[in-house]
């Protein structure tokens, strides 16, 4: 499915995660994370820290993975994750251009070598998620 608009009618399903609130609850998460196997694991192309597991994978209007475009013309292939443990944000929230109505998105960065990995998502009831650039994360640390 090619997206170049906003998304109508979002709706997210969830899958095995923890229910994560605020950007603080997403670092304290850290803590209890579950050792994953290294094929589990999803990585930083441009350093190899590890960015998300394929546990954290989540549907958003029924596709993981969408192609939006920006408003300056430039498309992404993103998939949606509930959670993105090795990201840290930046930016104030802004609804300014998002591709999910009522969400607003700020800029999602690798929290190793901050190269801009995608974007966070939360809506005012609290539902939030990753959208991540596939192109920039991969399965393998190799």
């Amino acid at each position: 499915m090619t997206l170049k608009a906003n998304l109508e009618n979002t709706t997210i399903q969830y899958f095995d995660s923890p229910r994560i609130e605020s950007y603080t609850q997403l670092i304290e998460a850290l803590d209890y994370v579950p050792q994953k196997s290294q094929r589990e694991l999803l990585y930083c192309k441009s350093c190899w820290q590890a960015i998300a597991t394929e546990k954290d994978i989540i549907q958003v209007n029924n596709s993981h993975d969408h192609n939006v475009c920006n408003p300056d013309g430039l498309w992404f292939h993103i998939g949606c994750f509930r959670l993105a443990l090795g990201c840290h944000l930046v930016g104030k929230p802004s609804q300014h251009h998002t591709w999910f109505p009522s969400f607003n998105w700020q800029h999602s960065l690798c929290s190793y070598c901050h190269n801009h990995l995608g974007w966070y998502f939360e809506a005012p009831n609290q539902d939030h998620f990753f959208a991540l650039i596939l192109d920039k994360i991969s399965e393998d640390d190799d």
